[in-house]
């Protein structure tokens, strides 16, 4: 039988990697969807590639420093993911005023929610940012 101290590592670990594996993902989908037209879309290649190193570290060596910085990290993936969401309703509002400039507010509203920028796909970054924090919930060092 499993005691708690172990279970609780395991699932910190199992958190970690899965943090990690949501980051390399995000890279990955980003670069196939050819996300690099403008720098704004490098925000989350940056942001993700710091989050891997970030979790890295605290797999290797989960000392205090490295969990401050996977904590600092994760604010700011979280935050970018936030961004993304504004950007992407940003987006799809502008191309819904420009074709539809003659109908109804709410139209170009329903538009920016459902256009070709998926508004909420950078709210992955803020999940992201969740699971890695609760892989630390309560942990200074082990």
């Amino acid at each position: 039988m499993m005691d708690a101290t172990k279970t609780l590592t395991q699932l910190r670990r199992f958190l970690l990697l899965l943090a990690g594996s949501m980051c390399a993902g995000t890279i990955a989908e980003l670069w196939l969807t050819d996300h690099m037209q403008n720098p704004v879309q490098f925000v989350p290649f940056i942001v993700c590639g710091l989050g891997m190193i970030v979790v890295a570290w605290v797999l290797i060596r989960p000392q205090r420093k490295a969990i401050l910085a996977l904590r600092v990290v994760m604010l700011l993936v979280a935050l970018s993911g936030m961004f993304g969401i504004f950007e992407h309703l940003e987006h799809n509002l502008d191309f819904a005023r420009e074709v539809r400039a003659q109908e109804a507010a709410a139209s170009p509203l329903w538009a920016a929610l459902t256009g070709a920028n998926p508004p909420l796909a950078p709210g992955l970054l803020a999940v992201t940012a969740l699971v890695a924090s609760a892989a630390t919930y309560r942990q200074s060092s082990e």
